[in-house]
């Protein structure tokens, strides 16, 4: 064991054994490092506001930050340090970086004192720089995000309560499906249903209600895009199976009509449809929602992705005219790598079309 390694077990073995003394930032670093929800309840005054909110969001804020740790970490290490930012107030205000003992995730904060020695104010820091330690670039940084709904001086316009008002009976229609399947039509009526209100809203990031129902909607709307591919799916199969495969012209220009209809579909598996949910014929609807969506809604369309993949590989390996440097030098998604990923391309430049 080396000297930095010595100095870190007597650290931790300090912090463990810190009564946890009201209003203390040593008790709050304490408690915060043994992820003990409770212990900074005790800490922390009942009337102070942490990171512009109330000390009971502020405790739930913790609390889902200290989910995202657990995953994978069993303690946080302190790290005394500041915040760096040319551009922040709190430049050269002090905190610390806590930092998961497995996985380098960290949660940076500003520790604010009154003259007294006692907590003012904790808030997230996003330069923040510890003293004698390098933070994890590649580990992700868990932020205690308080929404401006949220905070205690928040003013409540008109627009603002017509808006959250819409978005939580939104989000309730989805919730009453809470461990159930559901299919293609309750997705498009969902979406439809609240069309008017996604495109009308403006920051939706800022507010918690508005920002719930704008990833729920960014998600259906998917769905629903793939819902309208999959009716063109169906119909390419039929043509497919219709197909006078002997002539193999007939392959060749049902590649061609439906190379659109593949690139459309192609996140479809993988991204929104994982092999757990291809397996168990259903997929969560988003991750923090549990309602699920019926995958059996996209079997077209992921039969066709395995079909077209299929037969489009062997046929553009087999006329491709671009060497392997060619394709090197082309500039990916640029129109012209577009243009020659097209296997009409090759068969017209080889006279074939």
């Amino acid at each position: 064991m080396n000297q930095n390694q010595k100095k870190l077990l007597s650290k931790l073995g300090e912090l463990f054994q810190v009564e946890y003394i009201k209003n203390t930032r040593e008790g709050l670093i304490a408690a915060i490092s043994n992820m003990d929800l409770e212990a900074i309840a005790k800490v922390l005054d009942d009337e102070g506001t942490y990171q512009d909110t109330t000390k009971t969001i502020y405790l739930e804020k913790l609390r889902e930050g200290f989910d995202q740790f657990r995953k994978g970490d069993d303690f946080l290490i302190p790290y005394e340090g500041g915040c760096i930012s040319e551009e922040c107030n709190n430049k050269t205000k002090k905190g610390v970086a806590f930092v998961g003992n497995n996985t380098g995730r960290h949660l940076t904060l500003i520790i604010e004192l009154f003259e007294k020695e006692t907590i003012k104010d904790i808030y997230h820091c996003y330069s923040f720089c510890p003293n004698n330690f390098e933070l994890d670039e590649n580990a992700r940084n868990i932020n205690c995000r308080v929404y401006s709904d949220e905070k205690v001086y928040f003013n409540k316009s008109a627009t603002f309560i017509k808006n959250n008002s819409q978005a939580v009976r939104a989000i309730n229609e989805l919730k009453r499906y809470e461990n159930q399947v559901i299919n293609g039509d309750i997705l498009k009526n969902w979406q439809n249903k609240h069309k008017d209100l996604y495109d009308n809203l403006v920051w939706t990031m800022q507010y918690k209600n508005l920002d719930e129902f704008a990833k729920y909607f960014s998600d259906i709307s998917t769905l629903v895009e793939y819902l309208k591919c999959e009716e063109e799916a169906a119909t390419s199969i039929q043509e497919y199976n219709n197909l006078d495969l002997s002539n193999e012209i007939n392959l060749l220009h049902w590649l061609i009509k439906y190379e659109n209809l593949y690139h459309n579909l192609i996140l479809l598996p993988g991204e929104t449809i994982t092999e757990k949910g291809l397996e168990a014929s259903k997929e969560k609807l988003h991750k923090n929602l549990n309602v699920y969506f019926d995958t059996n809604i996209f079997k077209n369309a992921l039969y066709f992705i395995d079909l077209f993949f299929d037969k489009h590989s062997v046929k553009f390996k087999k006329y491709n005219t671009l060497t392997a440097q060619e394709w090197d030098d082309l500039v990916p998604f640029s129109d012209e790598y577009q243009k020659l990923s097209g296997l009409e391309y090759h068969l017209k430049k080889r006279g074939i079309l």
